[in-house]
């Protein structure tokens, strides 16, 4: 059944909000729609499927210029998410260096200065694109993979990994000089927001370090969070004395 937005979990509704600045009343709506799409749906990831699993009157057409047109910034996104990552990591890296420092043999003069270091994991991938014609962003790409060159999407992406934990960076696309910007504007958004959603999962993750929790984890208790609320929406709304039509109406069933 189809998720509204008022059956988000509290954790990710408390992430959420640190996005709000990042975009207008009407961009938030569907800025949240996409992120509870990702996390609900088990299908392609389209937009298609995205707004099949969403409870919330929303276009397709709208979808689509939300993601190519309207002017919101991934790299401000990006940078929100980066920044609760560094604030998050602080006081462990302080920790850390208080640890490092304890563990220095007692030597006459200065002690040398601590450091805890981090890992920058890079990758690009080509995503072949066979059947694309005209979608945004392609181009032809030598893949590893098929060993010749092919008709697609090279992302570069990249990981920032500090004391056990991640943080994912902007993704960019290399595109030859015939392939304009604008065109592959929808898919770096896309991209964006698929990588703010796993630095929330990430985020879920490390408050749990005991129980060895992977993203996918983290996604399933979410969504089982939401059926939950789901649950408690319907008992509420069949306690006002709602219809089952009206309730319909409401999931954009």
């Amino acid at each position: 059944m189809p998720k509204p937005i008022v059956c988000l979990s509290e954790q990710l509704r408390q992430y959420l909000e640190a996005f709000r600045p990042c975009f207008s009343k009407r961009q938030w709506k569907y800025f949240v729609t996409v992120l509870l799409g990702l996390i609900e749906c088990e299908e392609r990831k389209t937009m298609t499927g995205l707004v099949r699993v969403v409870g919330e009157r929303i276009s397709l057409s709208g979808l689509s210029r939300f993601m190519s047109k309207w002017p919101w910034s991934a790299i401000e996104v990006a940078q929100t998410w980066m920044q609760r990552f560094r604030q998050r990591l602080e006081p462990l890296v302080q920790s850390e260096h208080r640890r490092l420092k304890a563990e220095q043999p007692k030597r006459i003069g200065r002690p040398k200065a601590t450091v805890v270091t981090g890992y920058l994991i890079f990758d690009d991938s080509v995503h072949s694109k066979p059947k694309g014609r005209k979608m945004g962003g392609l181009g032809q790409h030598f893949s590893n993979t098929e060993r010749r060159v092919v008709n697609g999407h090279c992302l570069f992406t990249g990981l920032y990994v500090l004391l056990g934990q991640r943080c994912p960076l902007p993704a960019m696309m290399y595109r030859q000089k015939s392939v304009c910007q604008m065109s592959a504007q929808a898919i770096l958004r896309f991209w964006t927001l698929t990588a703010c959603l796993i630095c929330f999962l990430e985020e879920q993750r490390a408050l749990a370090p005991g129980r060895q929790l992977t993203c996918s984890d983290v996604r399933r208790n979410v969504q089982e969070d939401h059926r939950l609320n789901l649950l408690f929406w319907l008992e509420e709304r069949f306690k006002a004395g709602y219809s089952v039509e009206q309730i319909s109406i409401q999931l954009a069933l």
